[in-house]
């Protein structure tokens, strides 16, 4: 603990590192995007298990760890090297089985080197882990792997967790209380876009891609793998609804990686996502991604009610509907209209909207009433009920952010 607070005292004279092989200095502060996280300073060769409960405070913490990494200096660039890999990792299994002792003790973590920016920047090598050791640890012994002595690396998982907890590592680990950068936000609001651009097609997905760095990170051409993706989840129904829940956003060494729980519905398939961004002409775009599936080597992935959380969405907007047509706002009623949408016998907002116009100072609120959802291939059915007149039929499909669109609206017979 002692190194990390006197390291601490010192970033005023930290100057930025002119490349990679010299190590990458991690500078880290609290966001509400950062989760809490295991990382590694090569210089002091010691590593830290911090909590990031609270972005109003500085990181600091909770526990210090010696630890030995690569026999050699600076980021693992080639197969051999005998360097410990920088950069943004996260486990993806855990061996306490045939082991051998002297080399790994009894429990080992293997991490994801290289990851997709990794294969981007043409690294090689494989096989890097965090494990215990059959002899007293000594600084710089290990052959790029992470060693922590084998009472820590036997309880490791009761706190960092598979294919969740970032695991960082770095030649120099700065923590502050300085303001996040702008592009935490930025990637924020990427990956909402990334969830969004699936119900709108492969052209919305394809903007957000660098097709180069993607087919060195993936092997594929991103056209192929998003249209695959695409068929894939558009097999059985017209429209995707892809949810993204605990957020959360690390930076690397000129890159940044997003980690979230994913929900696809109405396919009903949920795992861990992982997006990698770099910057192509000052903009962020995704250069790689990993992908987890429930139930492969993995924990299991909660999901409420979708059937019920979308029944409250969609019920919440009509109740707002309703309250606009009493209030005679229409164009806050119409924000709820795809584009496209049909109504009746009109087509498109410009009619639909002539439409509502008309009917407003005669017709009684046509978003009133009680509701009943089914989930089919062709969107979210609502059918709502009143006590007098007609009953009325909508169709929505998913908007920006779990809102909802009309994408279809009638008079039911």
């Amino acid at each position: 603990m002692r190194g990390f607070i006197f390291f601490l005292l010192l970033i005023g004279l930290v100057l930025p590192l002119s490349s990679w092989a010299q190590g990458w200095t991690a500078h880290l502060s609290a966001h509400n995007y950062l989760p809490s996280f295991f990382a590694v300073d090569k210089s002091l060769q010691q590593a830290y298990l911090v909590n990031s409960q609270d972005p109003d405070h500085p990181l600091s913490p909770w526990r210090t760890l010696i630890c030995s990494t690569g026999q050699k200096d600076g980021d693992k660039v080639k197969k051999g090297d005998l360097k410990t890999p920088e950069g943004v990792y996260f486990i993806v299994d855990k061996i306490n089985s045939g082991l051998d002792f002297f080399e790994y003790g009894n429990t080992a973590f293997p991490l994801n080197y290289p990851n997709p920016v990794d294969r981007v920047r043409n690294k090689t090598g494989s096989g890097i882990w965090i494990h215990g050791r059959g002899i007293p640890l000594t600084p710089k012994m290990t052959r790029g792997c992470i060693s922590l002595h084998n009472a820590e690396v036997d309880h490791l998982d009761d706190h960092v967790f598979l294919h969740t907890t970032p695991i960082i590592i770095s030649q120099n680990l700065v923590c502050s209380n300085a303001t996040p950068s702008r592009a935490v936000a930025e990637i924020a609001a990427g990956t909402r876009a990334w969830a969004q651009a699936w119900n709108q097609g492969k052209n919305f997905l394809t903007r957000l891609y660098d097709p180069q760095r993607f087919l060195l990170s993936s092997g594929q051409h991103v056209d192929t793998y998003l249209q695959q993706e695409l068929d894939q989840k558009k097999a059985h129904s017209t429209w995707i609804d892809l949810r993204v829940r605990d957020l959360h956003i690390v930076e690397g060494p000129e890159y940044m990686v997003s980690a979230f729980i994913q929900h696809t519905m109405p396919m009903d398939v949920s795992g861990y996502r992982r997006l990698y961004w770099m910057q192509k002409e000052k903009h962020w775009v995704i250069v790689g991604e990993e992908w987890v599936p429930q139930g492969q080597d993995s924990q299991d992935v909660y999901m409420p009610s979708y059937k019920e959380m979308v029944e409250q969405e969609i019920q919440d907007t009509l109740r707002q509907a309703e309250q606009w047509w009493a209030e005679k706002k229409l164009h806050h009623i119409m924000r709820i209209y795809a584009q496209g949408a049909v109504r009746g016998a009109d087509t498109g907002k410009k009619a639909i909207t002539q439409r509502l116009q008309q009917e407003m100072a005669a017709t009684a609120n046509p978003f009133a009433g009680a509701m009943t959802l089914e989930i089919t291939s062709q969107g979210i059915a609502v059918l709502q009920t009143k006590a007098q007149g007609p009953a009325r039929k909508f169709l929505f499909h998913p908007g920006p952010q779990n809102t909802w669109k009309i994408l279809a609206e009638d008079v039911h017979p």
